[in-house]
């Protein structure tokens, strides 16, 4: 059955030597703000994922010059994502879902959930992968994991095996302890295909993930 499962270090030295596809899902704004975070090593990893949201930012509609696939549409705004295959068998996922128009918490969950359900329908189908990411939305974004995990389960979950990465330093001040791996307790279902293409690889990553 999947399983979420937690692993305390970094993501990005993680890559290498799998035998299946990764997509790396994380939340951004809607403001086209790369601030701090999770953000800074994903764009130094792979530098075409930023450039890329800022500019679906900027022109409010994706580019094909961008190589990048977006659902459920094209428009940049709160519950849309964008995928970009940065190398073989890595694809990253900007999930719209942070409203920086609110103040306190600014993680959307309706809009997470949006984007967490067009992982399953629009990715799982092309790249049969597992999900790699942050503790998304529970930092800046000022979210409670706790709620964000039992989306995960109940989305995710159904189809995929998820592995979330974090640092002590991060948990400790949100008061978690993740020393555990949860597996769905339901039987894994069959995922809803959508005909789509396979988008074109970007760029390859500076640093090559070791194998």
């Amino acid at each position: 059955m999947p399983k979420l499962t937690y692993v305390e270090g970094d993501l990005f030295s993680n890559l290498g030597g799998k035998d299946k596809s990764i997509i790396i899902t994380h939340v951004v704004n809607n403001k086209g703000v790369w601030g701090g975070g999770f953000v800074v090593p994903l764009a130094r990893s792979f530098p075409s994922v930023k450039s890329a949201y800022q500019r679906w930012e900027m022109l409010e509609i994706g580019d094909s010059k961008d190589r990048a696939l977006y659902w459920p549409n094209n428009r940049f705004g709160l519950g849309n994502s964008q995928f970009l295959c940065v190398a073989p068998n890595i694809v990253v996922v900007n999930m719209v879902a942070q409203d920086n128009d609110k103040e306190g918490r600014f993680v959307d969950y309706g809009a997470l959930v949006t984007c967490m359900q067009v992982v399953v329908r629009a990715g799982i189908p092309m790249f049969d992968p597992i999900i790699y990411c942050p503790l998304f939305g529970a930092g800046i974004g000022g979210g409670s994991w706790h709620i964000i995990e039992e989306i995960i389960h109940d989305v995710w979950l159904k189809y995929v095996d998820v592995t979330a990465f974090y640092f002590k330093n991060d948990t400790d001040r949100m008061g978690l302890d993740l020393d555990y791996t949860w597996e769905y307790n339901n039987s894994k279902e069959p995922i809803p295909v959508l005909e789509i293409p396979t988008p074109d690889p970007v760029d390859t990553p500076t640093e090559t993930p070791p194998t």
